[in-house]
């Protein structure tokens, strides 16, 4: 921000019957200084979606559509029927990551190798519908998850260094309005929405887009307004986003 002072060089004093020539005389005396103040951070969300797409895909398109926001969808492939809606939303504007094809921890965390199948298999889906396979992925669980070490001990720590080698940039969050472990109400999911953004500067927020996402699709407009008017901008994930890595335990 950059405000500009009029300070006088030498103060004069104006009477009631100075005539337009000394005003003249005065004006000339001014000089300007530039201030540059600091402008206020700017505040960033990406808002994620994981698990789509779903029969609520479409829905949440529209909200978001609405607001003009976009946002990044980590599909997955439980839902063949709503394949076409990875498309649609890339064509909206939103960005495409991969979520895994099956999202069932006990076959992708079972090996490397069965993560890796898992993952090229959905690669394989959206190149279908968008013509390239995305580079950014996130883990079912997020690579702090545990219940991987019921299948195979250690394999986090292999994974989450392994896709960076591969060319693949992987993402976690630090918000979230919940809908994966709490009540599915709407009131409690703005409650957490609210909570875990706090006075954040950057959020990255995750939500689902499953068949079970009803609420989710119910509480997105409000969650939008909420965060709209708390100042942020809402962008999608790209190749200079921060990753929001958590800590690997496995």
């Amino acid at each position: 921000m950059i405000i500009l002072f009029a300070v006088e060089k030498q103060f004069t004093t104006i009477e009631a019957d100075d005539t337009v020539d000394k005003l003249k005389i005065r004006v000339q005396n001014l000089y300007f200084v530039e201030k540059i103040l600091p402008d206020e951070p700017e505040k960033v969300v990406w808002l994620t979606f994981d698990d789509g797409p779903s029969k609520n895909t479409e829905a949440i398109l529209d909200i978001l559509d609405k607001y003009d926001v976009k946002a990044t969808f980590f599909v997955t492939g439980e839902n063949p029927n709503y394949f076409y809606l990875i498309k649609e939303a890339y064509e909206r504007g939103h960005a495409i990551g991969l979520h895994t094809y099956s999202h069932n921890y006990k076959e992708i965390y079972d090996s490397e190798g069965a993560y890796y199948a898992d993952l090229y298999k959905i690669g394989e889906v959206v190149e279908q519908q968008i013509g390239f396979v995305p580079t950014i992925i996130r883990f079912p669980g997020g690579s702090s998850n545990t219940i991987s070490n019921n299948y195979c001990k250690g394999i986090m720590s292999l994974l989450t260094k392994n896709v960076i080698e591969m060319g693949y940039r992987y993402f976690d969050w630090n918000g979230s309005n919940g809908d994966g472990y709490t009540a599915r109400y709407t009131k409690t999911l703005i409650k957490t929405l609210k909570k875990t953004v706090g006075n954040k500067q950057y959020v990255m927020l995750l939500f689902h887009d499953g068949n079970q996402s009803k609420k989710t699709v119910a509480s997105l407009e409000e969650s939008i307004v909420y965060l709209l008017e708390e100042g942020y901008v809402f962008k999608t994930i790209d190749e200079d986003t921060d990753g929001f890595h958590h800590r690997v335990n496995n």
